[in-house]
This record gives C-alpha cells, sequence and structure tokens, in this order.
C-alpha cells in the first residue's frame, strides 16, 4: 500500500519579523511532515524563498496553489493558520493566534493549559495581558504557544544557509571605507547618533538597502559600529548570533528607536512584547540604549 503523504500549510503574518520568528517551527515541522508549505500572498515570496532554500521539503506557494494541493485529495493535509480562528480555512482575515493547542498534540507534545483568551492584548497593543508573561514571553512565542509546539524551537530551531557569494558582491559594490558604522532606521523611527563613538566616521543606513534582504550581513559583520531598533533587521541580527551564523559583534540596540508610544522603551524597567524577542535570553554583546 502506497505511503500517504503527509502536509502541512502555513499561513503567517506579511512581516519579515514574523516570517523569521516561525523559521524554527517551519524547520522542525519538516521532521513531521513530508512537506511544509509555506504560503506566500503577503509579497515577499521571494524573501520567503530566500530563507528555506537549502531545504527541498520546505515549499513556498500561493495560497491558490496550495488549494489546488489541498482540493485534490491525495494525501493527509494539516492547516496551521496563524492568523485565522478555522483550523481548516486558508482565509485570514478572521481571529488573532488561532490555532491554540492543535498541531502540538498531533505531534506528540503534552497539551499546555493556557486560557485561550490571554492572547488578546489588553489595552496596550505591545503588551499580553497581566499575568500571561511566564508562558506568553514576548510577540513570538505567542505562535508557538499557540499551536501548542514548544516555544524553545524559536530559537534552537532557526536557521539560515547564508549565501557568501552574493553578500560579497553586495558588500563590494557599496564601495565601503574601511571604518564605518551602521544605522536602521526609517520614517520616524530614527536614531540618536551621538551615540555613535566615532564622531568622523562614515554612517550608512542600511535599512531596504539590499534587493537581497540577507545581503546586509557581510555589511553588519564588518562594521565598527553597529546601531539597531527595534524591527526585522535586529530580529535576523539576533537569530544569527545566537545560533553562532554570524560574528558576534557588538550590537547598540536603541530600545528608545521606534516613536509608536506602545513600542517605545525609556528605561530597563520598559519593556514589550516585540523587544522581548531580544532579550530572551539577552546575549552578553547586546548593548541596550535607553532614553
Amino acid at each position: 500500500m502506497k505511503k500517504q503523504v503527509k502536509r502541512i500549510f502555513i499561513i503567517q503574518y506579511v512581516g519579515y519579523g514574523d516570517w523569521l520568528s516561525i523559521s524554527g517551527m517551519a524547520r522542525y515541522l519538516t521532521k513531521k511532515y513530508d512537506h511544509v508549505y509555506i504560503i506566500a500572498d503577503g509579497g515577499n515570496f521571494d524573501f520567503i524563498k530566500q530563507l528555506y532554500r537549502d531545504d527541498s521539503n520546505i515549499k513556498v506557494v500561493y495560497s491558490n496553489q496550495a488549494n489546488q494541493i489541498i482540493s485534490s485529495g491525495d494525501g493527509e493535509n494539516d492547516i496551521l493558520n496563524l492568523k485565522t480562528g478555522d483550523k481548516q480555512s486558508l482565509n485570514p482575515n478572521q481571529n488573532y493566534y488561532n490555532l491554540y493547542r492543535q498541531i502540538g498534540p498531533k505531534l506528540g507534545f503534552e497539551r499546555q493549559e493556557v486560557d485561550p483568551e490571554w492572547f488578546k492584548l489588553n489595552g496596550d497593543p505591545c503588551k499580553w495581558k497581566e499575568g500571561t508573561e511566564h508562558i506568553l514571553e514576548n510577540n513570538a512565542s505567542g505562535f508557538y504557544v499557540s499551536a501548542g509546539i514548544p516555544k524553545e524551537y524559536r530559537l534552537d530551531y532557526f536557521y539560515y544557509k547564508r549565501d557568501n557569494e552574493s553578500e560579497d558582491r553586495f558588500f563590494d559594490s557599496l564601495n565601503l571605507p574601511e571604518k564605518y558604522a551602521i544605522v536602521s532606521e526609517y520614517g520616524q523611527n530614527i536614531l540618536n547618533k551621538d551615540h555613535i563613538k566615532n564622531k568622523d566616521i562614515h554612517v550608512l543606513n542600511i535599512n531596504n538597502i539590499a534587493q537581497n534582504y540577507f545581503d546586509v550581513i557581510k555589511v553588519i559583520e564588518k562594521a565598527q559600529e553597529v546601531h539597531l531598533l527595534e524591527n526585522s533587521t535586529s530580529l535576523l541580527t539576533y537569530y544569527l548570533q545566537y545560533n553562532g551564523l554570524m560574528d558576534n559583534v557588538e550590537i547598540n540596540f536603541h530600545a528608545y528607536g521606534r516613536r509608536e508610544p506602545a513600542r517605545k522603551c525609556t528605561s530597563k524597567e520598559d519593556h514589550n512584547i516585540f523587544l522581548d524577542m531580544v532579550t530572551f535570553p539577552k546575549l552578553n554583546n547586546w548593548n541596550f540604549i535607553y532614553e
């Protein structure tokens, strides 16, 4: 009898940081499914393809392609829709976190007793309801808890195969001086340049500077000073450094850099579910700046 193919389809928010944060989950799921399908309808198809290009069991498709595969009736299909309340729907326009403890128990994980109401934000759009921090450590861990998959897998299974040739070409094309500093800022989210130690150094803003998002990795590694704020670039750097996939250059993280009141952190006592993604655990080479 022919073995039945097991597939899982994952839908996620369109933000690069969200996709980076479930990379560990997707890679773990390749151990349990024959194919992991990533549905990319948010204009970030190339980014996701690059993220998983090393693993042929992870396939990036559009939702119409996913529907065709599911409707064929061939094999067993699970849907992990991190944007909707209907576990059998590809429609992303329903609830926030959805598959509360649905996938994990199928994979043999013990069902964790968590009140689904805890996933709701309590007034502040950047904080969980009071009393839930011990389970929902940060925004990214919420994806794992809601799926019933250990939140430690966010870091333990994260991987990105660096494209050294592409990074080298991009680095050379910038024709940078021997010593330079990098910042990552945009819109109203501006860093205070007084925190750059060398006042005469060339400063490069790496936000959206590369056609291939990941080509900035070498630029970060070779900089004499690195100044980041809370966005996908700092999250990528954190995941890579945690797993020893890039040099542990010193990172100056400007916690005040996001100007939205709920995301701006002005003291060590201040935090939110997004900042906490790079503090669980805190890396020794990261310097947090508040003002």
